[in-house]
């Protein structure tokens, strides 16, 4: 009786450069995402930061009745901005009145009246700021307002920076320099500046991962 040896073909063993190189595409793309979903997270905090939205306890501009960047603005308009927190009461009135700054895109610097309700009459008022040009604005132009970052609520807090609201009047040419001195990126465009970057990578690291497990 014949013994048969059946020999079992061995299955290679995997090289170990490959394994490394692919646990090292892993780990960097699970690195990169984290970076991606904070990055993501910062710029919609931010975001919401700006337009006064979320449950932050922070003192912040909440809105404005011609929003940053708006077009065709009325030259007899008035701009009502509301805060978080209450900026009408005297104990900071006298100086909160002198944190807002107009100026259009010609250099000119523009007279305002600075409205403000008795926080003790009217207290549904009291979180918010009425600027009231003196004169009538110019047609065709691009008028800045700046809130200064002194701009205090009755409990002491003031404003972490400046605020800026940039807008056009009715007859302004959009082709014309939209940019003033002093105005700046936002946080979140700046974010999402390196957000794409960031994916691509990601998305290449990932493919590199695959490529090499199909070819072990």
């Amino acid at each position: 009786m014949r013994l048969v040896h059946l020999k079992y073909m061995r299955r290679p063993r995997r090289k170990k450069g490959a394994e490394t190189m692919q646990r090292w595409l892993l780990s960097v793309a699970i690195a990169l995402l984290g970076v991606l979903i904070l990055g993501v997270g910062m710029a919609s905090a931010a975001e919401a930061g700006g337009s006064g939205s979320g449950a932050s306890s922070a003192f912040a501009l909440v809105s404005s009745s011609i929003p940053d960047g708006a077009h065709d603005v009325l030259p007899d308009s008035q701009i009502q901005l509301k805060f978080s927190k209450n900026v009408t009461n005297i104990t900071v009135k006298e100086n909160n009145q002198s944190c807002f700054s107009m100026v259009d895109n010609l250099g000119n610097n523009i007279a305002l009246n600075v409205i403000m309700a008795d926080d003790q009459l009217e207290r549904d008022k009291r979180n918010d700021i009425v600027i009231a040009p003196v004169n009538p604005l110019s047609e065709s132009r691009l008028y800045t307002l700046t809130i200064s970052e002194n701009l205090t609520c009755k409990n002491g807090q003031t404003l972490e920076k400046p605020q800026t609201i940039t807008f056009s009047t009715i007859g302004y040419e959009s082709n014309q320099a939209t940019t003033l001195p002093g105005t700046s990126q936002t946080e979140s465009s700046i974010a999402n500046k390196y957000l794409w970057p960031v994916t691509g990578l990601v998305v290449v690291l990932v493919l590199g991962w695959f490529l090499l497990k199909r070819k072990r």
